[in-house]
């Protein structure tokens, strides 16, 4: 079982910039729907991941629109690459 803590707004794991090193996060196949990803991707588009340059959440419970918003609310950062 792998439980992943993450607090938006800086506040908590991600958002007070304590994962300034981060560079992957891979969550391909587990059970995030589109508020567990739409919570992940705010914390990278909010630059509380500096080094981020790849994101995988693929096979996952993301809708089709959750996996379209996520993609256009990460197109600005051209060095990552998101799999959703």
């Amino acid at each position: 079982t792998l439980t992943l803590t993450l607090t938006y707004a800086n506040q908590g794991v991600i958002g007070d910039g304590t994962l300034p090193t981060l560079h992957t996060i891979w969550l391909y196949g587990n059970q995030i729907g589109d508020s567990g990803a739409d919570a992940i991707i705010r914390a990278v588009v909010s630059g509380a991941l500096p080094q981020l340059k790849y994101l995988s959440l693929d096979s996952n419970r993301v809708s089709h629109e959750g996996k379209k918003a996520g993609r256009q609310a990460c197109e600005g950062i051209s060095k990552l690459k998101v799999y959703l």
